[in-house]
């Protein structure tokens, strides 16, 4: 069985990289851990699912109590990054730039946007078409990834197998090994939504056919006693009408008129409010250009902040190396 160490366990200086070797059409430098040089997994805290895109992979939202994680993948980027700079010689036979070399690496994380949590993409492998991973739920049992969906919380194990190089990029190789699915337990009862009673129709005309006699009586006897009371009253009923009819004449002039003043008040206040919703969409969309540019400016600074901190920490072992030689 495969060691699995928790993701604030695992001491990163005890990380072995080995120098890449072509695998198809890209180039393989595979890591591992300790002396004994095993295959690192690690076990995740327990994130939010929010997309299981045509099962191709998993993006988990963080929540407020893990944001570490979000700061290990990120510092296991860099890491990545340092350690090709530190190697570039041996493994590409020439020097590569410290910034070109950030440039081609293509993180895991993203830049976390404002008021959001941050969010993190994993792989789900499969090879010719068969699903390479297990999924169980909290009761361990095993299920269909078919059967994952959004916000569902997880734990995840992934394989961290080390880094890919193409020809213009490079990428950190992580996928799932296995999933943990927290199911919503709450639902106690399930209610078939539609009639599903299986009715015998012989009982039901038994029931019914006292009823349908009764109803049929009482109906009959109400239409005999409404024809006599609407012959008493026709005449009376034909002098109301003449008189309704004269007023509901004046009334439709008076109703025309308002009907027309309401229109252009309508109008008016149509007009106005059109007016004010372009103004608030021009705001609008000047906030939004504001917020993108104030986003690309912050990304570029940290950008130009890890590639500083990168050559600092590289400085300083350099000093420390010519420490121990002389």
């Amino acid at each position: 069985m495969s060691s699995v160490i928790r993701y604030n366990e695992l001491k990163k200086n005890l990380i072995n990289y080995n120098k890449p070797e072509k695998v198809g059409a890209s180039y393989f430098a595979p890591i591992s851990y300790e002396e004994t040089l095993k295959p690192i997994y690690i076990q995740t805290p327990k994130m939010e699912c929010i997309i299981n895109k045509d099962n191709k992979y998993i993006e988990c939202e963080i929540n407020d109590k893990n944001y570490d994680f979000y700061d290990f993948i990120t510092t296991f980027d860099d890491l990545n990054i340092r350690t090709t700079y530190s190697n570039s010689d041996e493994w590409f036979d020439k020097s590569l730039p410290l910034e070109a070399i950030d440039d081609m690496y293509k993180r895991t994380t993203r830049p976390v946007k404002r008021n959001e949590k941050p969010k993190i993409r994993f792989k789900i492998p499969y090879n010719n078409g068969k699903l390479q991973c297990s999924i169980y739920n909290q009761d361990r049992i095993y299920m269909d990834i078919n059967n994952l969906s959004e916000n569902h919380g997880l734990i995840l194990i992934l394989h961290l197998r080390g880094l890919r190089i193409y020809k213009t990029s490079f990428i950190f190789d992580i996928y799932i090994s296995q999933i943990k699915v927290f199911l919503n337990k709450d639902i106690k009862y399930n209610i078939i939504d539609n009639y599903s009673i299986i009715d015998d129709e012989e009982n039901n005309d038994n029931i019914f056919n006292e009823e349908i006699y009764k109803s049929s009586n009482e109906k009959k006897h109400e239409e005999e006693n409404n024809e006599i009371y609407l012959k008493s009253t026709i005449n009376v009923d034909q002098k109301d009408q003449e008189k309704q009819e004269e007023q509901e004449g004046k009334k439709n002039q008076e109703g025309q008129e308002d009907q027309i003043n309401n229109d252009q008040d309508i109008e008016r206040k149509n007009s106005n409010n059109e007016q004010e919703k372009e103004k608030e969409e021009i705001v609008n969309e000047e906030e939004i250009e504001n917020e993108k540019i104030e986003e690309k400016l912050k990304n570029e600074l940290n950008r130009k902040n890890r590639i500083l901190k990168l050559q600092q920490e590289i400085m300083k072992k350099n000093q420390e190396i010519k420490g121990l030689e002389n």
